[in-house]
């Protein structure tokens, strides 16, 4: 189904990334870490070629995977059919063999351009760097949404147009990666089947609150109570550490 497309065309897609957790672990041997990489690679083609390529494009990146869909039905029915198969497999091999995945999808427009690497025009757009970063810090076997992907399928799900939106969860405000504004973030979950609806892990950048000032008091009061409550504990110590009586 890849189609010619002209370089700076925009486009809307759903954007699928996959990788596989621990793939690198050097406590592994290269034979295992390929198997895994293989294994998911193995998944993702069968699936595909059920549907005659319903993909616009894939790169494959190492340990995971991008694949552009022109519907959201593919990359949920894809992570449904990615997990119900690695679960099954989990249960017939060694700790270290299993498999956990973190897959991230998102929604929106993208240009296409050449990368210098593939022979067909590479995806590039916003939403598809968000879809990215989500995926960077979902937990094993988590799936999560961008925000922009979240509100098309709920709003499908309340018209009856899908049965995904009783299987999606608001997972919060987060602080991405060379971002400035907080991004809502969802998972697609459904209990002893597919995902994980564990609260996400993440490390706060207090650098765009210093530079931009964007988030109000409610939002800004936590962080500076903690951060002066550290700063007394800390300043206490260096006291005690430098104070004579106390045979420091």
């Amino acid at each position: 189904m890849n189609r010619k497309r002209l370089e700076k065309d925009i486009e809307d897609g759903w954007f699928f990334f996959v990788d596989i957790v621990g793939s690198s672990n050097p406590n592994l041997s290269i034979s295992c870490q390929l198997e895994k990489i293989n294994i998911i690679k193995s998944l993702i083609a069968s699936y595909l070629s059920t549907l005659e390529g319903p993909e616009i494009y894939k790169s494959f990146t190492g340990d995971g995977m991008l694949i552009v869909f022109l519907d959201y039905n593919s990359p949920l029915e894809l992570s449904i059919f990615i997990h119900k198969n690695i679960r099954t497999y989990n249960d017939s091999v060694f700790e270290n063999e299993k498999i956990f995945v973190r897959i991230g999808i998102g929604y929106g427009s993208f240009l296409s351009f050449r990368d210098g690497v593939h022979k067909e025009f590479a995806p590039w757009g916003h939403e598809l760097v968000l879809a990215r970063r989500i995926m960077d810090m979902a937990r094993p076997n988590q799936i999560l949404l961008t925000d922009f992907a979240y509100q098309k399928i709920k709003n499908d799900y309340l018209f009856d147009r899908n049965i995904y939106g009783s299987s999606l969860y608001d997972k919060g405000k987060i602080i991405l990666k060379h971002h400035n504004e907080l991004e809502n973030v969802y998972s697609f979950y459904k209990m002893d089947e597919y995902g994980n609806n564990s609260d996400i892990e993440f490390s706060m950048d207090l650098k765009p609150l210093i530079q931009y000032q964007k988030f109000d008091d409610t939002y800004v009061e936590p962080i500076q109570m903690f951060c002066e409550a550290r700063f007394a504990t800390i300043l206490e110590r260096v006291e005690d550490l430098t104070n004579p009586s106390k045979g420091v």
